[in-house]
């Protein structure tokens, strides 16, 4: 019998005040990033959803084994949900009216740009190899060059010197496993259609990371 595991870290800052933050006007973000070191392909996406959205259909984006064209999820999401002030807020969507729009959230709990997260809609992947390239050949991949340590990206600090980032003095992305795909997104960028709730006003630093050797190949 084959076995896929499903470890998904999220790390969700609460930053609304009690009133709720107002929701902005962005569009939902557009990137998408695939898992694809190990015996398992995974497609994500920053609105919230994971291997359902933009190119990829119901029942493609999570494939074990990666070459089956069988998968054992047909669509999957990132929910968050809670009280505020006794009232019920979440985020959460299934196929469609996601609650989630690229990039951070400011001081005021609102994006830093409320009409337009559009900056931010990028989705970053890093494996060891990429890390071992650069040191062998001083070419640094592009997500490894731009890695978002200001947006909360973690970093394996190599020069001694804290809060910065540079591969030319021993930085490097602090990844889990041997690849890992990370975002940031929000849920204040636009209104709740899918649950029309009030946002919570969360900023959401995702990780999903892959291991590329026995016995966990198939595990992402």
């Amino acid at each position: 019998m084959r076995l896929a595991s499903l470890f998904l870290l999220v790390l969700a800052v609460p930053v609304a005040a009690q009133t709720g933050p107002q929701p902005g006007t962005c569009v939902l973000g557009t990137a998408q990033n695939d898992l694809d070191v190990n015996n398992v392909f995974g497609r994500v996406f920053n609105t919230g959803s994971l291997f359902y959205g933009n190119t990829t259909t119901a029942g493609d984006g999570y494939l074990v084994p990666r070459t089956s064209g069988r998968s054992p999820i047909f669509a999957s999401g990132i929910w968050v949900g809670g009280r505020v002030g006794g009232e019920l807020r979440v985020a959460a969507a299934t196929y469609a009216g996601f609650n989630f729009w690229p990039g951070p959230l400011g001081p005021d709990a609102r994006p830093v740009d409320p009409n337009d997260c559009s900056p931010y809609d990028r989705i970053y992947t890093v494996s060891r190899g990429d890390i071992a390239n650069y040191y062998a050949t001083g070419r640094p991949s592009d997500d490894l060059r731009d890695w978002p340590w200001r947006l909360g990206a973690p970093v394996l600090d190599g020069d001694g010197v804290a809060d910065n980032y540079d591969l030319a003095a021993g930085d490097q992305p602090a990844i889990r496993g041997d690849q890992t795909v990370w975002w940031l997104m929000n849920d204040v960028g636009g209104p709740h259609t899918a649950n029309a709730t009030p946002p919570l006003g969360v900023e959401a630093r995702v990780e999903a990371f892959a291991v590329d050797r026995p016995p966990l190949s198939q595990t992402t």
